[in-house]
């Protein structure tokens, strides 16, 4: 079989700015030795990374009777990413270089009842707002990521279906393409949360088996197996919100009944606390719960204060959020779960008691090397993987940004 010499040569510049990157300061030789390449194809190829900005020297090391070897580093602002989380509550937009330091950010409500022309022209709004801002160089740019929840083409950039946002085939991608001369993408908005921790995260230190679960208004999962992200078939892995856990459960926004997002996310907490509330229980739940302002972190401090009605609701959710990890860890095994999303920053009781139902759940002995930890990239987890998306482009095409 004829190897293409040209892909080759591309695959050693990833794996020499890869290695670059992940050691901070670097010698020649500890390249060769960590990426199996020969000094003479490393030197070439550095000076090559040397030349496009994305690598510098950084001193000298000691000499052992000869010229001083010399010290690489990775150049983390050589260029800039915009990266936007298009949430149900507020569009965050973030710019930030290729360590993930975050420069600038702006954030303006959602108003998810709009029409998706209006929010697409909202989130493009914030972008240009972020890059006036910021006052970036236009060659610096590497481009912009968006993070979407829902089911999407990402060949096309259209939103297959959003049970969340209520779209169902909304060409968002190709409409934002004509305000900016960048190169963009969209992923699913969990896919990005994973993809942050996989560069930035949990994800980074050698972790190749991992599950990134998104605890939010709405519940979602991304998987990354063997070290890459696994999209599936279609595009639709790591629908965990929409694994049905009650057949006669409550109507899940996606259509079915009794789906884990229909039961335990932060949407279906407050729903079952205007549900269930009863005044005299609570005050200041209640009157939330009047004026259409119930959310679930006010069930959250509900809790706190000892409402019975809020610890239940708590409690039941936090056991079903449990018995689905169970069965993500009797079907995969995976070395890692990273909690991600509002609901995994409600509280160390309910991180506990989630960890507790899916150790109660799974199978004798699985999972027993399955660490379940809370991500500590916060909010702007899904800015941040959504940005990473260009970098990773970039990585793959060896540095090169004119072949992105």
């Amino acid at each position: 079989m004829k190897i293409d010499k040209s892909v080759i040569n591309t695959i050693n510049k990833k794996n020499v700015l890869s290695a670059i990157r992940a050691s901070g300061q670097v010698f020649k030789a500890e390249i060769a030795r960590s990426t199996g390449l020969s000094i003479p194809t490393v030197m070439k190829i550095t000076d090559e990374l040397i030349g496009r900005g994305l690598v510098r020297e950084a001193g000298k090391g000691e000499s052992s009777g000869g010229k001083p070897p010399q010290l690489l580093e990775f150049v983390a602002d050589r260029h800039y990413i915009v990266g936007v989380d298009i949430g149900t509550t507020n569009i965050l937009c973030i710019l930030m270089d290729m360590s993930a330091n975050i420069l600038y950010e702006h954030s303006v409500p959602t108003m998810v009842k709009d029409a998706p022309e209006q929010i697409i022209d909202r989130v493009a709004a914030t972008i240009e707002a972020v890059i006036a801002q910021a006052g970036v160089e236009q060659e610096r740019l590497l481009g912009i990521g968006l993070g979407m929840p829902g089911l999407l083409d990402y060949e096309t950039g259209t939103v297959l279906f959003s049970p969340d946002f209520h779209w169902e085939r909304v060409e968002l991608l190709s409409t934002l393409k004509v305000r900016f001369a960048l190169p963009m993408v969209v992923h699913n908005v969990t896919h990005s949360m994973a993809m942050a921790q996989k560069w930035f995260g949990y994800g980074r230190d050698d972790i190749n088996s991992f599950i990134c679960v998104n605890l939010g208004h709405g519940i979602g999962s991304a998987l990354f197996l063997d070290g890459e992200l696994f999209s599936g078939g279609s595009g639709s892995a790591g629908e965990l919100g929409h694994m049905t856990m009650e057949k006669d459960g409550p109507l899940c926004v996606c259509g079915n009944p009794g789906c884990l997002e229909a039961l335990a996310s932060g949407d279906a907490i407050a729903r079952r606390a205007l549900a269930e509330i009863n005044a005299p229980d609570d005050a200041i739940i209640s009157k939330k719960a009047y004026e259409g302002r119930l959310e679930a972190k006010d069930v959250f401090e509900a809790a706190d204060r000892q409402n019975e009605m809020a610890l239940r609701i708590i409690a039941n959710a936090a056991e079903y959020i449990g018995l689905a990890l169970a069965k993500v860890i009797n079907l995969l095994d995976p070395e890692m779960i990273v909690l991600e999303g509002g609901l995994s920053r409600a509280g160390a009781g309910f991180i506990t008691a989630i960890h507790d139902h899916a150790q109660r759940y799974q199978m004798k002995y699985a999972g027993r090397n399955t660490r379940i930890v809370v991500s500590e990239l916060a909010e702007h987890s899904a800015a941040i993987g959504s940005a990473t998306f260009l970098i990773k482009r970039l990585f793959d095409v060896g540095g090169d940004q004119a072949a992105m």
